[in-house]
Formats: structure tokens, C-alpha cells, sequence
């Protein structure tokens, strides 16, 4: 029997790698809309933490919040959780959940009818949609919205499950789905919300490079563009570019542009090659 003691510390350092990038695009799309947002929030003296507290006490607020984000469902009181990759939620995992929300209305006199509670999932958690045998029972309102019939309600949000419009864009960073997560990338390349890639870097470092050499190519992505990409993310992300690829479709300016000692070398090479092409060795 395999012992699995030794992934455990693993894993847990995985979550906490995952977890702040999550917490910061949360962050950050409520901050857009200039609504305050907080993390980590403690619910008792016991050490019990939220991962996010959404409070839409405005009116203003309320409707910005249903219209611009993937939370039609908001009330005043907004409990979000997320559950990632290699941390799915589990039926213990879901009870916690609920304890922290009645801990958090009992100290805060909070009614249920003006909180919600949103678990946000990489993957769909099958188990506890489907084979609880503690009677749990959600039913879908929408695709990847699913709810129960508690009070509060609490919504599950299923990435895997979400449309690729530009609402959910901050959400699809942290599919579990390869497959998305690339086309994700691929849309946002097309159209230019470069906002993304250093959240996607974070999650998946190697596929995010794959994806930029050749988004570099097919998207005909400018200098300009990629110097934010670089000053976004770090110097390190572009570093994986040839200089071949660097060159590609750009002018004699661009081409000269930012290029170092090395990489111009390696320029006059690359021409001197394609004005004088090296024989090829004669065949035996």
C-alpha cells in the first residue's frame, strides 16, 4: 500500500503557491469595480478564515457586482471559497465551509437572506454534487452554477464548466482543464488582454510559456506588447524566445530595438547565413 504521508506537505505547499494568486485576482476584479473586498477574513476567536468576504451594502455596488462579475447571485454579504487543482472539495471540506458561515452571521447578526455563500471550483466536485449520503442536494441553475436548497444558499461554481466570455476570464486561470486552460489563453491573446498571462503564469508556468512563443508568431504580437508582457510578469518569461523569433515580422527598426550585445551578434549571423547560405556538404 502506497504511503501517502510524504505528498501531504507536498500538496499543502502546492495549495499555498495557488491560493494568493487566486485571492489577488479576486482582489483585483472588485477593485476594478471599486468594491471593497477582503481576504483571509477571521469568523470567531477560533482560528477560522474566509478566503474572501464580498460586502455589497450599495445598491450601486449590488448591480455592478450581478452584471460585471460571475456572481449574479450576490446579496450584502458574500462568503467566497475556492477549492483548486490538488485541494478539491470534499463533503468534510463542504461542512467546514457552512460552520464558518453560520459562525461569521451569529457573530455579525447577519440574516440568511442577505448571505451567500460561493465555493469556486477547478474542477467539478462530482462527489458532492452527485454521491453524498449525507443528503445534500444542489440543483443546477445555469451552466456551472450549481445551488442548494439551504439558507443560505451556497452557489458552486464549476470553472471547467464556465463560458470564455470576458466576465469569466479571471476565473479560467484556474481551470483544471488543460485543454481550456490553453483556448483560454489563446483568446486572450487575439485580443489583447495581457491582463491575464501573469496570473496564468503563476498557475501553469511551462504552458503559459508554450502558449506566448506561439502566440508570438500567429497573434503577431508588437514589441510594445511584449514589453508589457515582460514588465507585467519579469524578464524571465520572455527569456525562452529565440531571437529568430523575436525577429519575426518586425521591421529593420523594431528588429534593432532592445536587442543585446549577444542577441544582435547573433543578428548578423542570422543575416550573413541568409545572404550567403553554407554549402552543403557534398554526398559521398
Amino acid at each position: 500500500m502506497r504511503d501517502n504521508s510524504t505528498d501531504e506537505p507536498q500538496l499543502a505547499e502546492k495549495r499555498r503557491n495557488i491560493d494568493p494568486v487566486f485571492k489577488e485576482m479576486l482582489t483585483r476584479q472588485f477593485g476594478q469595480l471599486d468594491i471593497p473586498l477582503q481576504t483571509q477574513v477571521e469568523v470567531s476567536r477560533l482560528p477560522r478564515t474566509m478566503d474572501a468576504l464580498v460586502l455589497l451594502l450599495r445598491n450601486e455596488d449590488l448591480e455592478k457586482a450581478r452584471v460585471q462579475t460571475p456572481f449574479p447571485h450576490f446579496q450584502a454579504h458574500n462568503q467566497v471559497e475556492y477549492k483548486g487543482i490538488r485541494d478539491p472539495l470534499t463533503i468534510e471540506g463542504y461542512h467546514l465551509i457552512r460552520g464558518r458561515t453560520h459562525l461569521y452571521m451569529g457573530e455579525q447578526s447577519v440574516s440568511p437572506s442577505q448571505m451567500t455563500v460561493t465555493i469556486v471550483c477547478s474542477r467539478k466536485p462530482r462527489n458532492v454534487l452527485y454521491r453524498s449520503k449525507d443528503h445534500l442536494v444542489f440543483e443546477k441553475v445555469d451552466k456551472a452554477y450549481y445551488v442548494s436548497d439551504g439558507k443560505p444558499p451556497v452557489y458552486i461554481l464549476a470553472i471547467n464548466e464556465l463560458p470564455m466570455i470576458p466576465q469569466n476570464y479571471p476565473f479560467l486561470v484556474f481551470t483544471s482543464s488543460e485543454n481550456n486552460f490553453r483556448q483560454f489563453l489563446r483568446k486572450t491573446f487575439e485580443e489583447r488582454t495581457f491582463q491575464y498571462v501573469r496570473y496564468a503564469y503563476a498557475v501553469r508556468p511551462k504552458i503559459t510559456k508554450e502558449e506566448l512563443a506561439m502566440a508570438r508568431r500567429h497573434y503577431r504580437l508588437s514589441e510594445e506588447e511584449l514589453e508589457f508582457i515582460k514588465n507585467d510578469i519579469g524578464q524571465e518569461l520572455l527569456s525562452f524566445y529565440s531571437t529568430e523569433d523575436r525577429l519575426h515580422g518586425l521591421s529593420p527598426e523594431e528588429r534593432l530595438r532592445g536587442l543585446n550585445a549577444n542577441e544582435l551578434r547573433k543578428l548578423k549571423q542570422l543575416l550573413e547565413n541568409l545572404e550567403n547560405p553554407p554549402e552543403r556538404e557534398a554526398k559521398n
